[in-house]
């Protein structure tokens, strides 16, 4: 088992190694600028400083692998912003939604809703505040991956090839993480024949990925929409905003 991490580990390395100056060759860096941030991070933190540790100072390892782990936990969102960003570009309708003020309010308050849910449920099994953390922020980057490429699909927001696969690759990871935390709260006796799911998931993204940057393909232009018919969309999402705010608050004060 300790080859088969080891093996992995390289893999993953020489993939990001790769990616990195396939990147840095096409001078993808400025478009990509968030991802680049990401892999440069995961890199220099996660590779090139946790293994010295790990060899030279086993007793430190733990403790800086967990501290180094929720800051790229974070680093993920770039991941998300990354995915969005191109594929609601500036200036289409999506974009604007988020300003109905209500609309948007009520969605973040039920996606941090189930994530605090989430939280709860983790920490109560785990009792670790940092695993409680990994779970709930790791389902809400999963939802907020998955809710970006069904709302593209569902208005027509075409994906190219590099997008398209650094949103499939990142949700397989995140999606096969949450499972192994569900396999390690249901059925802690699982650990010792699927310990190997999230490092695995990691490499086959970081391959999708690679494939998939390769060479640039970006979002194919979206269809351009009469000018009536933005105002009228605009309008009918205004419409449904009101009526949840208004159920909320109806909810909230009976």
């Amino acid at each position: 088992m300790a080859a088969y991490f080891e093996v992995l580990a390289a893999a993953g390395f020489a993939l990001e190694v790769s990616l990195l100056c396939r990147l840095l060759q096409q001078r993808m860096v400025t478009r990509y600028r968030f991802l680049f941030t990401y892999l440069l991070f995961t890199v220099l933190a996660m590779d090139l400083t946790l293994y010295p540790v790990r060899r030279l100072l086993p007793g430190i390892y733990p403790f800086l692998y967990w501290e180094l782990e929720m800051v790229c936990l974070l680093f993920r969102f770039f991941v998300v912003w990354e995915i969005y960003r191109h594929t609601f570009p500036r200036g289409s309708l999506l974009r604007h939604i988020p300003s109905q003020g209500w609309g948007a309010l009520c969605f973040w308050i039920v996606l941090f809703s189930l994530s605090a849910l989430c939280w709860s449920r983790a920490y109560a099994s785990f009792h670790s505040v940092l695993l409680a953390l990994e779970c709930s922020i790791g389902f809400l980057q999963a939802v907020l991956v998955l809710a970006e490429m069904l709302v593209a699909k569902l208005y027509g927001f075409p994906m190219g090839r590099n997008i398209w696969g650094m949103a499939v690759g990142f949700g397989a990871y995140v999606s096969m993480n949450i499972l192994n935390l569900a396999l390690l709260d249901l059925a802690p006796w699982t650990l010792r024949y699927f310990s190997g799911i999230v490092p695995a998931s990691f490499a086959v993204m970081l391959a999708i990925w690679t494939w998939a940057l390769w060479t640039y393909a970006p979002n194919p232009s979206p269809a351009p929409a009469p000018a009536e018919g933005s105002a009228a969309e605009m309008a009918q999402w205004t419409e449904q905003w009101s009526r949840a705010h208004s159920a909320v608050r109806k909810t909230v004060n009976p």
